[in-house]
């Protein structure tokens, strides 16, 4: 992992994946499910990276960041999806998913970023909108092959940040 970032205690991490090891650390099991995604992004140009937020020397949650135009079809090859992140348990309640969030949205290059939340996750939808996300769609996820569908009245909400319009 290498520092990107660095102030007050506080370090945002970046790691490259491995086939072996696609998160350096992760603070919940890995479903099946995820770990295939994973792995098969590491076959696509432009792989994803993980964005570490360590506290006082402890890593306290972690963000996916990977190259837009592809499971989501409204991003393009300039934008980013945020996602999954997650913050370890014992530290959620202390802002550290919009600390995370923001210093993310500051180190990364990008036209665009894209999160995408379950409706019934209002802690994260919380965050991302604390971040400046704005509501964009709705969409579903399929059950097998967990494809990415724009629908009316979906199960999902789909979250946009132009960074243009926020960062300058």
């Amino acid at each position: 992992m290498i520092t990107v970032w660095e102030g007050n205690g506080t370090r945002l991490l970046k790691y490259e994946p491995t086939f072996m090891k696609p998160l350096f650390m992760d603070f919940e099991p890995m479903r099946l499910v995820r770990r295939v995604r994973l792995l098969m992004e590491l076959l696509r140009p432009g792989k994803y990276v993980v964005y570490y937020l360590e506290k006082q020397r402890q890593l306290v949650g972690y963000c996916v960041v990977t190259p837009g135009g592809r499971r989501l079809k409204c991003s393009t090859k300039n934008d980013i999806v945020l996602g999954p992140y997650y913050t370890k348990e014992s530290e959620r309640g202390k802002g550290y998913g919009k600390e995370l969030i923001g210093l993310v949205l500051r180190m990364v290059d990008f036209e665009c970023a894209y999160d995408w939340i379950e409706k019934s996750n209002l802690a994260s939808r919380k965050v991302t909108e604390q971040c400046g996300f704005d509501a964009y769609a709705e969409l579903n996820v399929s059950r097998m092959l967990r494809r990415l569908t724009i629908v009316a009245n979906g199960e999902d909400i789909v979250y946009r940040y132009k960074k243009d319009d926020r960062l300058g």
